[in-house]
C-alpha cells in the first residue's frame, strides 16, 4: 500500500511532534481496569516520513491512532469491538480481497474508511463494509489514510460440506466487483479452486489447484482476465495480478537437498515509467549440503516489455573452525541491453564469543577490487550489526548487483521500552534506514507485567529463518516465550532464556525490519531452550507472499 508517485519529505521533527501528540492521547484517556497502550514514533528515509502512534487494547475493544507528517498532518485511526457474536469497527479498516484461486499469490487487500461488520460461525462468515476507499500508506510505527471513492463491499463464504466452500465477493467503488468462487478441499495438503466474474466491469475466469504432502509441493493456477482488470478500483502501487499460467514446484528430495522451479505472468495495474504493465519471471534453485557444506545455484529470467535479464548465482558457505566461517559467491548477469556484469564475492565470519562476530567481505567486478569488513553484537538486551551484503537489481541493466553497508540495532531495555534502526536497499539500489521505538503503558492491576529480569542465562535457543529457497531472511521478528528476537542478515537468531525447557515460537510478521511480507511453510510451535554446548538449532521455512 502507499501514495502514487513520490510523497513529499517529512522533516524528522514531525516524529518527535507526533510521539508527543499520541503520549498526551494516551495520558488523557479515562483509566479502566486491564487497558494497555503501545507508543510507538519513528522515522525513515525509505518510506520517507515520520510519525508515530498510539493502540489501546482493553477487555472486547481496541483503539488507535496514527499520526504522519506536519504540514500537512496525516491521520489514521480506528476502533473495534463485538456486540452479541458480531465485529464491529469504526475507522480505517484493512480488508483482505483474496480469492481461493490465490494459490500462487497472497491476494490483495484495500484500505477503507468507513463502518464495517462482520459475523462468522462453523459454517458461513460474513463480512460488510460502507464508507471510502483510501490512498493509505503503512510504517512499522505509524498509519495514516486519505478517503478517496466512495466504496461499499459485502463478502460472503458459506460451507457446502465437509471439503467443498462457496464465495462471494460484491464490491462497487467506480466500477463493479462481483466474483464468485469455488473451493475443494478433500484432505490435507492438496485441492483445488474455481473462481470467475468481472472487475471493474472487466471479466475474469481462473483456476488453481494445489500439493503439499511429503517431499512434493505443486502450486499452478490459469488467469484470464480483461485489460483493464481490477479487484478495486484505487491506487495500489505493486497490486499485480497473475495472468495466464503460473506454475511453482519444490521438491525436498532429503533433508538437506531442496530443489525448486517457478513460472509466473503478471499484469500490473500502474507500471513504473522504465517497466511495461506485462512481465514474466522464471526462476530455477537448488540448495542443500554437501559434506558439511552449505551450497546454492539459482537461474532467474525476468522480462517486462524492453527490460529484463537472465542471471545466475552460484554460493557456498562452511566451518572450516570451530570459529570460522568461509563463504563465497559468483554472479553474473547479462541483460537485454548492455554488456554482461561478473561479480566474485567470498567473506570469512570469525565467532569471538556466542554473542559476538567479526565479518570480512571481498569483492571483485570487472577491474575493481574491495574488501569491507562488519561484524554483529547479539544478546537479550542489545543486537548491533554491521555488515556489507551483495543484492541483485534485476531491472538495473547497468550495474544489477549492488553491495551495500546493511546496518540494524535493537535494544530491548528495562521499562517495556524497545528501540530499533535498519538499513536496507530498496527496489532500485539505494540504501535506505527506518528507526523505530516504542513502549508499553499498563493501567489497571490485572494489566501490570513482569517486571523484566536481565542478566545473562545458561540455556539457548538459536536457529536461522530462510525461505522455500534456502535463502537467509534478514530482520525477521520472533517472539520466543516472552523474548522478542530479529535474524541478521544470515537469517540467525539467538536468544538466551532462563530455564531449560520448551517455549512457545510466534512469527511477528507485522514487526519484519525489511519491506517484504512473507507466510509460513514450516514453523514449529513450541522450541527448546538447552545449555550452549548442547543446543540444537531449530530451522525456520517462510514463502514471500507479494502484496
Amino acid at each position: 500500500m502507499g501514495n502514487e508517485g513520490r510523497r513529499p519529505a517529512v522533516p524528522p521533527a514531525a516524529g518527535v511532534l507526533a510521539a508527543v501528540l499520541i503520549a498526551l492521547a494516551a495520558a488523557a484517556a479515562p483509566p479502566a481496569l486491564g487497558q494497555v497502550f503501545e507508543v510507538q514514533a519513528g522515522a525513515s528515509s525509505m518510506y520517507d516520513a515520520a510519525g508515530g502512534s498510539v493502540h489501546m487494547h482493553a477487555d472486547g475493544a481496541e483503539a488507535w491512532l496514527g499520526l504522519a507528517g506536519v504540514d500537512p498532518l496525516r491521520l489514521g485511526f480506528g476502533v473495534a469491538t463485538h456486540y452479541r457474536g458480531a465485529g464491529l469497527t469504526l475507522g480505517d479498516a484493512v480488508v483482505p480481497f483474496h480469492l481461493p484461486t490465490d494459490a500462487l499469490h497472497a491476494g490483495q487487500s484495500l484500505v477503507a474508511r468507513g463502518i464495517g461488520v462482520g459475523y462468522e460461525d462453523r459454517d458461513v462468515r460474513v463480512a460488510a463494509f460502507g464508507g471510502a476507499t483510501a490512498n493509505a500508506t503503512s510504517y512499522p510505527y505509524t498509519f495514516w489514510a486519505e478517503g478517496e471513492r466512495p466504496v461499499g463491499l459485502v463478502f460472503l463464504e458459506s460451507k457446502v460440506s465437509s471439503s467443498v466452500r462457496l464465495s462471494s465477493r460484491s464490491l462497487y467503488s467506480d466500477g463493479m466487483t462481483t466474483i464468485l468462487g469455488l473451493e475443494w478441499k478433500p484432505g490435507t495438503g492438496y485441492g483445488g479452486a474455481l473462481a470467475g466474474g468481472t472487475g471493474a466491469d472487466e471479466g475474469y475466469a481462473a483456476a488453481s489447484a494445489w500439493y503439499e504432502r511429503g517431499v512434493l509441493g505443486l502450486r499452478g493456477g490459469y488467469v484470464v482476465a480483461g485489460d483493464g482488470f481490477r479487484r478495486v478500483v484505487t491506487p495500489q502501487p505493486g497490486a499485480a495480478e497473475l495472468v495466464g499460467p503460473s506454475l511453482e514446484i519444490t521438491a525436498r528430495v532429503r533433508p538437506e537437498l531442496m530443489l525448486g522451479a517457478s513460472h509466473s505472468e503478471s499484469a500490473q495495474p500502474d507500471p513504473g515509467p522504465r517497466a511495461d504493465r506485462h512481465g514474466t519471471v522464471n526462476q530455477v534453485l537448488a540448495s542443500g549440503r554437501l559434506a558439511g557444506t552449505s551450497l546454492g545455484t539459482a537461474y532467474f529470467r525476468s522480462r517486462s516489455g524492453s527490460v529484463g535479464s537472465d542471471g545466475v548465482s552460484l554460493s557456498f558457505d562452511r566451518p572450516t573452525l570451530a570459529w570460522l566461517r568461509v563463504n563465497g559467491s559468483w554472479l553474473y548477469s547479462e541483460p537485454l541491453s548492455g554488456d554482461p556484469v561478473r561479480m566474485l564475492v567470498g567473506g570469512l565470519r570469525e565467532t569471538i564469543s556466542p554473542r559476538l562476530d567479526l565479518i570480512q567481505v571481498a569483492t571483485h567486478s570487472g577491474d575493481n577490487t574491495t574488501v569491507s569488513f562488519g561484524g554483529t553484537f547479539t544478546s537479550n538486551a542489545l543486537s548491533v550489526g554491521a555488515e556489507y551484503q551483495t543484492v541483485y537489481v534485476p531491472f538495473d541493466e547497468e550495474q544489477p548487483f549492488h553491495q551495500a553497508l546493511m546496518l540494524t540495532v535493537r535494544l530491548q531495555a528495562p521499562g517495556g521500552v524497545r528501540a530499533q534502526l535498519g538499513s536496507y536497499v530498496d527496489p532500485t539500489g539505494r540504501v535506505r534506514y527506518t528507526a523505530q521505538g516504542s513502549q508499553f503503558i499498563y493501567r489497571g492491576a490485572s494489566a501490570a507485567p513482569k517486571v523484566p529480569e536481565f542478566g545473562i542465562p545458561d540455556n539457548v535457543i538459536r536457529g536461522t529463518v530462510q525461505d522455500e529457497a534456502g535463502s537467509p531472511i534478514a530482520g525477521a521478528a520472533l517472539r520466543v516465550g516472552d523474548e522478542l528476537a530479529f535474524t541478521d542478515s544470515q537469517g540467525t537468531f539467538f536468544v538466551r532464556m532462563k530455564k531449560a525447557k520448551d517455549y512457545p515460537l510466534a512469527i511477528l510478521y507485522d514487526e519484519f525490519l525489511g519491506p517484504a511480507r512473507y507466510e509460513a511453510l514450516y514453523v514449529p510451535e513450541r522450541v527448546t531452550a538447552q545449555p550452549e554446548a548442547q543446543v540444537a538449532p531449530v530451522s525456520i521455512v517462510l514463502r514471500r507472499s507479494p502484496d
